[in-house]
């Protein structure tokens, strides 16, 4: 007759250093002298009243950080929408009065072409030789057709034959316009604004806001990092990008608000 599974269990475990020999037994309780306030250096108190115990930091909130600016400021977050004096509008000049080019690198007879390429039915393209020009050249020329012509004309530079050239194309419903952000001349390269977060150290923060606009947390810049187990609201900066994204592509993180 087979053993039964208990006894098979007993034998195959007896002797075992995984037997089980009960409950561990509790340390003894040894006890310890607590230092007395002179021993730690203190002498004498502030006043005659009652002291009294508590707890110091218990929870993140306990701990709060503001950054000072150079003025005196505190930082704190009172505004989390996108400023209204910032437009990314390029203001449209209206060609036709225009009779002279108001661009010495675009010829006359180019910008003559430019005008008939608007108001004409046929797909023409007018080109311009780049190869005298630098970026900032190409770059005021590319400013210049977006000022006058908007949208109606779409503006690519292209190398044929190693050489480069501007190409000017009507617009045509259906194919791809030139949506590129036309920085503002008018507002500085770099956008100041505060991170208020909770429960979370700053390269976690950066982390997550360049996440959200696909960049590299390089790409920020803070005076130091501050603590994760605390509220805190700090400065950041950063290198030409809309305001508008930074509030609307930061919105969904939890424990992080961006404004100001």
């Amino acid at each position: 007759m087979p053993p039964r599974r208990e006894q098979f269990y007993t034998k195959r475990n007896k002797g075992s250093k995984f037997q089980n020999r009960g409950p561990p037994r509790k340390k003894e309780y040894i006890h310890q002298d607590q230092l007395i306030e002179v021993e730690v250096g203190i002498s004498e108190f502030i006043s005659n009243l009652e002291g009294f115990s508590g707890i110091i930091k218990a929870r993140f909130s306990d701990f709060q950080v503001n950054e000072i600016n150079l003025e005196g400021a505190v930082a704190k977050l009172t505004n989390t929408s996108a400023p209204k004096d910032f437009t990314s509008k390029v203001e449209k000049m209206d060609y036709d009065n225009i009779t002279v080019t108001p661009l010495e690198n675009i010829p006359q007879e180019k910008w003559d072409a430019l005008k008939s390429l608007v108001s004409s039915k046929n797909s023409e393209v007018v080109t311009l030789g780049a190869d005298n020009f630098g970026k900032t050249e190409r770059t005021e020329i590319h400013k210049c057709i977006k000022k006058y012509f908007g949208q109606k004309v779409i503006a690519s530079t292209v190398t044929i034959d190693d050489k480069k050239y501007l190409q000017f194309k009507k617009f045509v419903k259906g194919e791809k316009s030139d949506i590129r952000f036309q920085w503002p001349d008018d507002k500085g390269e770099y956008v100041y604004f505060l991170v208020y977060k909770e429960a979370i150290d700053t390269m976690e923060a950066c982390l997550k806001i360049g996440d959200c606009l696909k960049m590299s947390p390089a790409n920020f810049t803070y005076a130091g990092i501050k603590d994760k187990r605390a509220k805190t609201t700090q400065w950041f900066c950063i290198h030409k990008v809309e305001p508008w994204k930074l509030m609307k592509k930061t919105r969904p993180i939890r424990n992080i608000k961006v404004g100001n």
